[in-house]
């Protein structure tokens, strides 16, 4: 599997937190950051894979077979689906709640090629990549189990809510490395 991730800036700390887990999960070798425009990004991100300043939209001949993952997309990305295609495009698009459909409105539209969900749960985009890797090895949506969302305690009575989707895997919750320190950091 081969992730493009159609950026959308500023590349925030956050944002950055969750491309460096992304590229981490699929390699660095395995993983194309597009649509980057300012300098200052693309040489912060060519340390997290290969780099290109224009859109996939305007490049997308450069890849013979793509698929975008979008959570309004019809069907559900299965196993089968990375026999036939190795290009998979990821909106860099930190999550609204409730999404707005900016994947559709921003990449989707704009290609003339298949699309695939995730279940009906939205998801960070290095999160969303975990759980492709997981159904590229073998499993189904229907097999992962999910938090719906994650509360962030910083103190006795100050938390956030995520109101993402995160895996858990052996009773332990997927969580970008170095978010909650982040959060926490950006409390106080």
């Amino acid at each position: 599997m081969k992730v493009i991730i159609e950026h959308f800036p500023p590349l925030s700390k956050w944002l950055y937190l969750e491309y460096k887990h992304s590229s981490k999960i699929v390699g660095k070798n395995n993983i194309i950051f597009t649509n980057v425009k300012r300098a200052s990004e693309r040489r912060k991100l060519a340390e997290l894979g290969t780099v290109r300043e224009e859109s996939i939209t305007v490049i997308k001949d450069d890849f013979p077979c793509l698929v975008v993952m979008d959570p309004q997309a019809k069907r559900t990305l299965t196993t089968e689906d990375f026999e036939k295609c190795a290009f998979y495009v990821v909106g860099g698009i930190l999550g609204d709640y409730p999404p707005r459909g900016r994947t559709y409105e921003l990449i989707t539209s704009k290609l003339n090629t298949e699309s695939r969900n995730l279940g009906p749960k939205q998801m960070s985009i290095d999160i969303a990549i975990f759980v492709m890797k997981m159904i590229e090895l073998g499993a189904s949506i229907e097999d992962i189990e999910f938090a719906d969302e994650l509360e962030i305690q910083f103190n006795e009575v100050e938390s956030v809510v995520l109101p993402f989707a995160y895996p858990i895997i052996k009773g332990k919750v997927i969580i970008t490395p170095g978010l909650i320190e982040y959060l926490r950091r950006s409390k106080y």
